[in-house]
């Protein structure tokens, strides 16, 4: 999905904004009966002692879920990706698609952004007296602005 970004990388805000922003609507959906557990741990995307503490929680099926997103909240995009990869297998495609809609377009926007950014960098570093280290600290600050500010 997103492996050109480096999987290890911690989730992006797009990404904690849209479980942020879905967030009780995925507790309600998720269902932890069809062995979604198993097969993330299975995975590694999460630990043996992340899915006892989830599986032995005495509370709601809702508090399990909700404690489940938190864990996934503070892994990597790797994780996330396996998330959505288990959601598939166990049927929940519904709750898959609650999590893709808005993330893949802007990944792609971003990823577009870096492309002309380093071509842009090229460019103008040759036709100025600015080092390219320089020219690129500054141009990478303006475009993760920009794309701040255009996708909150």
């Amino acid at each position: 999905m997103y492996e050109d970004f480096g999987n290890d990388l911690p989730l992006g805000e797009e990404h904690l904004r849209v479980v942020r922003k879905k967030y009780r609507l995925l507790v309600e959906s998720i269902s932890l009966k069809d062995g979604l557990l198993d097969d993330m741990m299975s995975e590694g995307c999460i630990t043996w002692q992340q899915k006892l503490a989830i599986s032995e929680m005495r509370s709601s099926e809702f508090d399990k879920n909700g404690k489940l997103l938190d864990i996934l909240m503070k892994r990597s995009v790797a994780h996330f990706n396996t998330f959505i990869k288990c959601l598939k297998r166990n049927r929940q495609h519904h709750v898959k698609d609650l999590l893709e809609i808005n993330i893949g377009k802007s990944q792609h926007l971003l990823k577009s952004h870096f492309f002309v950014a380093n071509e842009v960098m090229y460019i103008t570093s040759c036709q100025t007296q600015i080092s390219p280290f320089c020219f690129y600290k500054r141009f990478c600050i303006k475009v993760i602005i920009q794309f701040s500010y255009r996708y909150q």
